[in-house]
């Protein structure tokens, strides 16, 4: 009985072995298929070119760009590459996403700071104002919006958002997915549908190979006003953007986009005739794709001071986003400091650096108050030593 009981032990045993062998085998993802979570990294440049006469001296708009994506976390952090003609703005731009919402993060330099139309650029209020901007004293901004989707930005970034992360969204060609508001073709309409019609990579479902976005033909002119009828054949429709997919690379399983472009059309409308035209470009390369290093948050650093503007709040805020200074960390909105926050009530925050300048502030005293302590104790000796 007893070598019985050891034998049935040994089969459930092995036969729980084979069955964990089973399961791995089963799950295991062959080589050549795409991973079920995309982690990798790309780095590359955008090009955009006007394709229409552009006015005398108009600098060529060339961005750098490093991209990393973590399953459904992702970061972009692009610089631009090109002098502008007039200082202004900003240079740089962070924007990430942990998975629920997009973080976004604008940093100016020193020289991009421009002063108004009748102030001086030699007056003294200028130059403090630019040397508080090269200490970090003068807040950056940022915005956060919820959901994983991002909106329209300067640059027009969640156009590199689409072309590595957004084709999950397009999983089948059904109606055009309603969180891609940047696909907007007018603002005065911001409710009218926006036509997508697309084609998923072969290979992997997950990336787009091809997208058009179909301009209704006719316009919203203004609330109460009666929209604009493009004259025939645009009243039917047209072409406004086309995306192409032009090369891939395999990357840890996944296809990642190496080059691609977008193209603009606007309405070409003559006494005789209407047609359509190209007019701008984005061409995007990538030097360098890679497996992700190392995980991510998804969350642009922060490091310097920046003004918040947090748009989760304004369905709990009548509206109105949460405007809140940091440098530490982003807030949540399940925090204290977050409802407090939309109370008005606000916890004070040293800015970064005072920690740092204090230290030399208390060493800088001490360096003057030892010598000078180290003097009177001398002092003090010499006359007590004279008088005995």
């Amino acid at each position: 009985m007893k070598n019985k009981s050891l034998m049935l032990r040994a089969g459930a045993c092995l036969g729980g072995l084979v069955l964990g062998v089973i399961v791995v085998a089963l799950t295991a993802s062959p080589k050549g298929m795409a991973q079920d979570r995309p982690a990798f990294e790309a780095e590359g440049m955008c090009r955009v070119a006007p394709l229409v006469e552009a006015s005398p001296g108009t600098p060529q708009k060339v961005y750098r760009f490093v991209l990393q994506v973590d399953g459904p976390r992702w970061l972009i952090d692009i610089e631009r590459a090109y002098q502008p003609s007039r200082p202004g703005g900003f240079s740089r731009q962070v924007i990430g996403s942990d998975g629920r919402d997009v973080y976004v993060t604008w940093h100016m330099r020193p020289e991009d700071y421009e002063p108004s139309p009748d102030q001086p650029t030699n007056s003294l209020e200028w130059r403090a104002l630019k040397e508080q901007g090269r200490r970090g004293l003068l807040p950056q901004w940022a915005e956060v919006h919820p959901g994983p989707v991002p909106p329209w930005l300067p640059w027009d970034v969640q156009l590199l958002w689409l072309a590595f992360c957004g084709g999950e969204l397009f999983g089948t060609n059904g109606p055009s997915p309603l969180g891609i508001r940047f696909f907007l073709a007018n603002p005065a309409d911001p409710d009218a549908p926006v036509d997508l019609r697309w084609t998923l990579h072969r290979k992997d479902s997950r990336l787009l190979s091809r997208l058009v976005r179909v301009r209704p033909g006719k316009a919203s002119r203004g609330p109460g006003k009666p929209p604009f009828v493009y004259p025939p054949p645009l009243d039917k429709g047209f072409t406004n953007m086309l995306y192409e997919l032009l090369a891939t690379e395999e990357v840890g399983g996944s296809l990642v986009p190496t080059r691609f472009r977008f193209t603009w059309f606007q309405p070409k409308i003559s006494r005789y005739s209407a047609g359509m035209a190209p007019s701008q470009q984005l061409e995007v390369e990538v030097e360098r794709a890679a497996p992700l290093r190392r995980s991510i948050t998804g969350l642009p650093p922060l490091g310097k001071l920046f003004q918040v503007t947090d748009h989760r709040a304004e369905p709990m805020n009548d509206g109105k986003p949460l405007v809140y200074q940091t440098h530490k960390d982003w807030w949540q909105t399940n925090e204290t400091r977050f409802v407090n926050g939309m109370r008005g009530i606000f916890e004070e925050e040293k800015p970064p650096g005072l920690a740092r300048w204090t230290a030399w502030a208390v060493f800088g005293f001490l360096a003057v108050l030892y010598p000078l302590v180290i003097g009177v104790s001398r002092y003090r000796r010499r006359r007590n030593a004279s008088r005995g």
